[in-house]
C-alpha cells in the first residue's frame, strides 16, 4: 500500500516500522445509527521503504484483504522536523 504526503518526510522516522499501525473491521447493519464494529484486528506491518520522491511510502502488509474499514495512523516527521500525525480511514474492495 502506497500512501503520498504533500511534505517531504525525514528518512529516518518515514521508514521506521513503529511508527506505523493498521487495524481492519466490518459492520453489522443495524436499524439505528452507529452499526457495531465487528471482526476487529491488528495488521502488521512487515517493513516500509520511502520512494525516491522523498513524499511517498510503500508498506507492506502481507495479511492485507479487501475490508470495509480499515484505519491507518502515522507518527512521523517531515524532513524540517515538523511532527506529521494522521489518522486515514479507507475501504478496500479489491487488491491488484
Amino acid at each position: 500500500m502506497e500512501l503520498t504526503f504533500t511534505e517531504t518526510l525525514d528518512v529516518a522516522t518515514a521508514q521506521e516500522v513503529q511508527n506505523y499501525s493498521v487495524k481492519t473491521w466490518g459492520l453489522t447493519r443495524a436499524e439505528k445509527y452507529g452499526s457495531p464494529n465487528t471482526g476487529e484486528k491488528s495488521l502488521p506491518v512487515k517493513s516500509v521503504r520511502l520512494l525516491p520522491d522523498a513524499k511517498t511510502i510503500s508498506l507492506e502488509i502481507p495479511e492485507i484483504q479487501p475490508t470495509w474499514c480499515m484505519e491507518i495512523n502515522v507518527s512521523l516527521r517531515a524532513a524540517d522536523g515538523t511532527p506529521i500525525t494522521r489518522r486515514i480511514h479507507n475501504t478496500i474492495h479489491a487488491l491488484q
